[in-house]
């Protein structure tokens, strides 16, 4: 048999080889990659056309797309290639599809890759199959479908305003009895990355290419809530409100949202997306097409306000800095005999050093692993699987605390997960769709905090988030545990602005729990940095942890400033 030091040294070196390689194939200027080519990189976005004497910016061929914009209609399609610069030059064709692609330059000296589309048709069939193409054809990071929909709050969401959608609430579908049809709504959330950039962008004032119906100088507003689809144009007051009865936070009504966002939750391919909605209209049989060029062009300009402002690190950014790690074939050949160094030494002293890998700080870890030895620290593995759609009183144990703890000291750490994945909402009472209910309980000689959620798909969704950013066992149980108390000790504060769910700057727990959140939402970290954290948080920059924004929270984490000295 192989001795586990001979694999890793076989690992490593032909993981060496391979970077070679590949380093000499980047270096000899050779593109690799599927069979089909992509076009040239087009002119920059918003840059004068040729016949105006203007060059476009050139660059590889197979330059990755950062963010597809998609349409229903014509005006939404037009009003997109308007406000991104965009013509006929820009064209793309790929089998039956045709695309217009682009480049938006950024404030920071980078760009994003864009690419839009439009659908031969309205409704949410047609979305489907148009976001499913696009994805296949593109591969691009995000998503947005931009372009028109009714309000369902006219006082409030007026029109000419833009709706970012938090979820999209399907609500066609149901079970048709002799009793009546019984609704089974259906909801897809927005990715929580783009939500939370969202909800802290810097006030938008638009300025818009075409001119308000009403003739007013009016700004539109922006408003962050549930945004409703179906497969009919509505122009009726009552089935309007009977919709958004359906959930108290819809805002607006339309018809290609649900198939657009499914289609990329079934992609599996880690494609972030959100549905944005200029309000047209108030789904009355007073409605017209009066406003849809001004509705059209108030989504696309918020699209592209929230564009600039960085939402996501472009890809072209990340591909520089990976040809120019693969090419230092040097410093790879470096690197590598180091990591083999440090893995031989592990294997050597695993039974000396801790799996928190602190070896001065064993103690700590000892009281760490007897704080986790609670009743319900380790489930069963039927208590692991998830639970059926068919459990109609779902709920799941989070997390456990002896009691010289508190009640609160779960809760400081579940706040930060969720203030990471967000748009999970937290309310005080019945959870609604995509809603849950927290309380912490008194187990034996200790406290569990646990969540009820409205159906089985929330809480194993919340299950899933909590273990892999927290990294403690959790306990799904369709009805109430036995093992909790009968009523909550206590309630939780969660506010609706975000900002205020941050980290106290003496809550390790918390602060540590933050940065483990963050670096997990970048697919860039693991689950024991938040156990290490605990066990030495002076080997981590907690302060990082209080910045708003995950991306701030790793710009942070990798500049070189010294922590604020504490008073």
């Amino acid at each position: 048999m192989v001795s586990e030091k001979q694999s890793i040294v076989n690992i490593v070196g032909a993981t060496a080889g391979a970077v070679a390689v590949s380093a000499g194939s980047s270096s000899s200027g050779s593109v690799t990659g599927s069979a089909s080519t992509r076009p040239a990189d087009p002119p920059a976005l918003g840059a004068a056309n040729a016949s105006k004497g203007s060059q476009g910016v050139q660059g590889r061929g197979d330059a990755p797309i950062d963010f597809a914009i998609l349409t229903a209609i014509e005006v939404e399609r037009r009003a997109v290639c308007t406000a991104f610069g965009l013509g006929d030059d820009h064209r793309v064709k790929i089998g039956s599809r045709v695309y217009w692609r682009g480049r938006l330059p950024l404030s920071t000296g980078e760009h994003y890759e864009v690419v839009v589309a439009q659908s031969p048709d309205m409704a949410n069939v047609d979305a489907a199959l148009l976001t499913s193409d696009l994805l296949h054809h593109w591969q691009p990071q995000a998503a947005l479908m931009v372009g028109i929909a009714a309000s369902t709050k006219p006082e409030e969401v007026k029109l000419g305003d833009v709706v970012a959608g938090s979820e999209v609430f399907y609500y066609e579908r149901g079970k048709v009895t002799p009793q009546g049809t019984k609704p089974e709504p259906k909801m897809v959330p927005a990715d929580a990355t783009l939500s939370t950039n969202v909800t802290a962008l810097p006030d938008w004032k638009a300025e818009l290419p075409v001119m308000r119906p009403d003739d007013t100088e009016d700004h539109p507003r922006l408003h962050f809530g549930v945004i409703a689809s179906g497969e009919k144009v509505l122009a009726d007051e009552a089935m309007r409100d009977q919709i958004a009865a359906g959930h108290r936070k819809i805002l607006a009504i339309e018809m290609e949202g649900y198939g657009f966002s499914r289609a990329v939750w079934q992609s599996f391919d880690g494609v972030r997306h959100m549905v944005i909605r200029g309000i047209c209209d108030d789904g009355t049989p007073a409605k017209g097409d009066k406003w849809h060029a001004y509705a059209a062009a108030s989504a696309t300009g918020f699209a592209k306000h929230f564009l600039l402002d960085r939402p996501l690190a472009p890809k072209s950014t990340r591909h520089r800095i990976q040809r120019y790690v693969v090419g230092g074939v040097a410093g790879v050949t470096v690197l590598t005999i180091a990591f083999l160094a440090i893995a031989l030494w592990r294997i050597g002293n695993r039974d000396r050093v801790p799996d928190s890998g602190v070896a001065d700080n064993s103690a700590a870890y000892a009281r760490s692993k007897q704080d986790h030895a609670l009743p319900v620290a380790v489930p069963t593995e039927d208590a692991q699987q998830h639970l059926s759609d068919s459990c109609r009183t779902p709920w799941v144990i989070l997390d456990t605390t002896y009691k010289h703890h508190g009640p609160s000291y779960p809760w400081n750490i579940a706040r930060q997960t969720f203030l990471v994945y967000w748009p999970l909402t937290i309310v005080e009472g019945e959870p609604g769709v995509q809603e849950i209910h927290l309380a912490p309980y008194e187990i034996d000689g200790a406290f569990a905090l646990a969540a009820t959620c409205f159906d089985a798909a929330t809480c194993n969704k919340l299950a899933d988030i909590y273990k892999a950013t927290v990294g403690s066992p959790v306990q799904l149980s369709c009805g109430k545990p036995k093992i909790l108390g009968e009523l909550p000790v206590a309630k939780f504060a969660w506010s609706q602005n975000l900002q205020e769910n941050l980290p106290a700057a003496n809550d390790k727990q918390a602060l540590c729990a933050r940065l483990n959140a963050c670096e997990l939402a970048s697919l860039r970290g693991v689950q024991r940095l938040f156990v290490e954290c605990q066990h030495d948080p002076t080997k981590f920059k907690t302060h990082c942890a209080r910045r708003y924004r995950c991306d701030k929270v790793l710009a942070c984490l990798l500049a070189d400033e010294p922590p604020p000295k504490i008073p």
